[in-house]
């Protein structure tokens, strides 16, 4: 048997006919874009912690302004820049390349034509030029070219603009990011583009929120924030029974159950699991043996990808993965007892304890907990990495490895 696609879609925006459980998020996008329409510009803040399915939120919100209110959308991914000027051509960028139609495209391609370093095969997006003077330029005239595009896009019978400003992580510590969001929307206020619908979507963790706060104090109070937090068991369930149907796959409901009990709710897991147990199964059946074969591998893409290369390393020492499995053994969501931890573990582990722990704050893996001699995990990506390492389940066959005191 040979596969060719998954339906996962691990470090990526989901697809939509698998966008699953945010009913009242979408219900607050769909509102702004019918205040859009109705000449209330709208100023959206997509948060949530690493891998909740921001991003796959914003792509929706992107198809939903333009299949269901008419509207030219384009959602532009500003992780890894760092200036207002980087962020500003990324936007454009974005705006040129993500238009449906070949022939509005042509024709807002126009307004840029000294910014495009070169049209890609068959015309279906551009590469803008990099340089610093192109940068500074687009910064600069951001308003009057977003005007431009927005007057063609008009004729073009479009009933308004929305873009997504997604992954302002980086982007969020220039103090000069926070002055051109404020500017921006205080000169649609008042200038021509108030008479075009307008959205605009900023995407990042709660903490980005804080820096544009603090480096332009009124600019929170202009966004409306939707929230995105974990999810329940039975929307996880909900989501693998559906994901391996399109894949034309069936599925023992033990596997699914191990899977949902695994993944938690946090959708980016959902996707690094399904993923890796997906290419395990050889049958077109999901089995707990698939799940157990996959668990690893899903860990392994985990600490590939979420963790920095010198934790990967730290945590892949033989002390360090008794430690973990200990760790990975506690009740979900409970603290890291340092005094538990010395008793539990054995003596060789027990004595390079303190290390590990101190080591893990460093890495800015574990915090503080709120009592003497506690720990918490900064961000679920850690606490999931660390529990698909140790291979503990509850049930379903795979076992717990707590350590014996007595080894």
């Amino acid at each position: 048997m040979t596969k060719d696609r998954s339906p996962f879609f691990p470090g990526k925006p989901v697809s939509p006919e698998l966008f699953i459980g945010r009913g009242q998020q979408i219900e607050l996008i769909e509102r702004a874009l019918r205040q859009a329409r109705a000449g209330s510009q709208q100023y959206l803040f997509i948060t949530g912690e690493r891998g909740i399915g921001k991003s796959s939120l914003a792509s929706l919100s992107r198809q939903l302004a333009e299949k269901e209110a008419g509207f030219v959308a384009a959602q532009a991914l500003l992780g890894g820049a760092h200036t207002l000027e980087e962020a500003c051509r990324r936007l454009y960028q974005a705006i040129v390349s993500q238009l449906p139609e070949k022939s509005l495209m042509e024709k807002v391609r126009t307004v840029f034509d000294k910014y495009i370093e070169k049209v890609n095969l068959f015309g279906i997006g551009v590469e803008f030029k990099k340089d610093e003077a192109t940068r500074k330029s687009l910064a600069e005239n951001f308003l009057p070219l977003l005007w431009r595009v927005g007057q063609i896009a008009a004729a073009a019978g479009k009933k308004g603009l929305l873009l997504i400003a997604d992954d302002i992580n980086g982007v969020a510590a220039d103090p000069k990011f926070a002055s051109f969001v404020k500017s921006t929307v205080d000169q649609i206020a008042v200038g021509p583009m108030r008479q075009f619908p307008w959205v605009l979507v900023l995407v990042g963790v709660p903490e980005r929120m804080e820096d544009l706060r603090r480096h332009h104090p009124s600019v929170d109070r202009i966004f409306q924030p939707i929230e995105l937090s974990v999810m329940d068991a039975d929307t996880a369930r909900v989501f693998y029974e559906r994901a391996f149907r399109t894949a034309d796959h069936i599925y023992d409901d033990a596997a699914i159950a191990l899977m949902t009990s695994l993944a938690g709710g946090h959708p980016v897991m959902w996707h690094e699991l399904g993923d890796a147990v997906f290419w395990e199964d050889q049958d077109e059946r999901i089995s707990v043996e698939d799940v157990r074969r996959g668990l690893y591998l899903a860990a392994d893409s985990v600490g590939r990808k979420y963790l920095k290369r010198q934790l990967y390393d730290e945590l892949r020492s033989d002390v360090y993965r008794k430690i973990l499995s200990y760790i990975a053994g506690l009740p979900p969501g409970s603290a890291i007892g340092r005094q538990e931890a010395l008793q539990a573990l054995p003596n060789k582990e027990a004595a390079n304890f303190d290390n590990f722990i101190q080591k893990m704050r460093r890495l800015g893996v574990v915090r503080l907990g709120d009592r003497r001699g506690e720990y918490r995990f900064t961000s679920f990506l850690f606490q999931f990495y660390v529990f698909l390492r140790a291979g503990v389940v509850k049930e379903q066959g795979l076992g717990s490895r707590r350590p014996d005191k007595r080894q």
